[in-house]
């Protein structure tokens, strides 16, 4: 039998800042360190006490055995237990024994060796700080170390990165406060990468995800971001073409999504499958349905008037400290047109995280169930609730259509199947999230 020892965590100022006492709810990039374990069979205690096999042989792994291939502790376990000694690998706070509860309780009898290298030690919280700070979670490729009061963004996609640094240096003087400073840019033949500062800041999908946002944050937030929409509007004399180029992007981004989709072809015939039995329609009419309805609503969208857009407003991209009422924005979308975009891409990219609870699928906390009707549905964790009306009466004050935005929303869940190719389960709840918000559009009264 494994065993795993939690650890409780002793720094106050750690506690407050990140929201947690045991180290099993610590979040490594979108995971807690808890999930990182794929040993499928052990047992987590919070005290050597909650042990009763004295006479029997255990391993006993502390929490605080970290590597990002947990694997790789397990092989090493697997090699241990080969072992006829009694062994204890590590020291107090970070360990892995094998052998007799009773040899390990008396501190007898036993082979004691230093830790493997591959192992790093979360016990000392230094080392747990920067472990949860270089592994943020990226996408498109990227990398981020922190250097110092740096972070260092790296990418083998120049020219993104490239259009995301020129967004970052061209924000407004008036919006400046509320984006992350960037300083240097520079790119060789393979990579490219630029600096910008580090902020004592956690994002809202963290904070989301660990439970640590009141309802009054929340609304405090929302108030953030309303002053956002705001303060980004532009007055241009080129605001039509810009929108039409806005929503030509949407169109196309959705075509291009698909077909990178179809390239995975047992995923692609699994889903189409799926989606055949269960919505009666095939994902390329499904998707074709999504486009028809978005022509419907050309004119609404090309009547608003265009912000300096962000282009990728959710959760994970938005710093906020409660106390301080603060948010910064990382990771824009780039440079494109400027900058310039319709309001309606952004808003639907925060419902998508808001409304569309994407972050409660890409960490695993939703399930399929059957309804009433024996037709199926996600179930979202219990412990996570927001109020909806507080994000649609944002939307309703900054005079946005929630019916267009909704049917944006279902569209970004369908083209982030692509992107998680690599899990079928969550593609399969990606792709009913899109059915649900699509149905939920349909409903919509504005």
């Amino acid at each position: 039998m494994i065993y795993i020892l939690n650890s409780k965590i002793i720094d106050q100022d750690f506690i407050d800042f990140y929201k947690v006492d045991y180290l099993s709810k610590v979040k490594i990039g979108n995971s807690t360190i808890l999930d990182k374990i794929v040993k499928t069979e052990y047992t987590l205690i919070n005290n050597i006490d909650e042990i009763k096999e004295y006479d029997e042989n255990v391993t006993i792994l502390t929490l605080s055995c970290y590597n990002d291939e947990i694997n790789q502790i397990y092989e090493y376990i697997d090699f241990i237990e080969s072992s006829s000694l009694d062994v204890f690998i590590g020291h107090s706070n970070c360990y892995i024994f094998k052998g007799n509860l009773n040899t390990f309780i008396n501190k007898e009898n036993y082979l004691k060796i230093d830790l493997p290298d591959f192992i790093t030690d979360l016990s000392n919280n230094n080392t747990l700080i920067k472990v949860i700070k270089d592994n943020l979670d990226t996408r498109h490729f990227n990398s981020i170390k922190l250097m110092g009061s740096l972070f260092t963004k790296t990418s083998k996609d120049k020219n993104k990165l490239k259009l995301e640094f020129t967004f970052l240096k061209s924000v407004p003087e008036h919006l400046k406060s509320i984006y992350a400073e960037v300083f240097e840019y520079d790119e060789n033949e393979t990579e490219a990468n630029y600096t910008l500062q580090a902020y004592n800041l956690k994002d809202v999908a963290y904070q989301f995800l660990s439970n640590t946002l009141s309802i009054k944050d929340f609304k405090e937030l929302l108030k953030q971001l309303k002053l956002y929409f705001e303060n980004s509007k532009i007055d241009s004399n080129t605001n039509s073409n810009i929108l039409k180029e806005d929503f030509k992007f949407l169109i196309k981004k959705n075509i291009d999504r698909l077909k990178s989709l179809q390239l995975h072809n047992e995923l692609f015939k699994m889903l189409n499958d799926f989606s055949k039995y269960n919505y009666q329609i095939d994902i390329d009419d499904f998707s074709k349905l999504i486009n028809d309805e978005l022509y419907k609503h050309q004119k609404e969208f090309l009547k608003t008037t265009p912000i300096f857009s962000h282009g990728d407003l959710c959760f994970s991209n938005i710093l906020f400290d409660s106390k301080l009422n603060e948010i910064k924005l990382i990771d824009p979308r780039g440079y494109e047109n400027q900058g310039v975009r319709s309001p309606y891409y952004d808003a639907a990219k925060l419902s998508h995280s808001y409304l569309g609870k994407y972050d409660l699928i890409i960490n695993k906390k939703s399930s399929v169930l059957l309804d009433s009707k024996f037709k199926i549905k996600l179930e979202f964790h219990k412990s996570y609730k927001l109020k909806n009306q507080h994000l649609l009466d944002i939307f309703k004050e900054l005079d946005l259509n929630t019916k267009l935005i909704r049917l944006i929303e279902s569209s970004l869940f369908l083209s982030m199947l692509t992107l998680h190719s690599e899990d079928k389960l969550k593609c399969i709840h990606l792709y009913m999230r899109s059915q649900e918000v699509f149905q939920e559009y349909l409903l919509e009264n504005n």
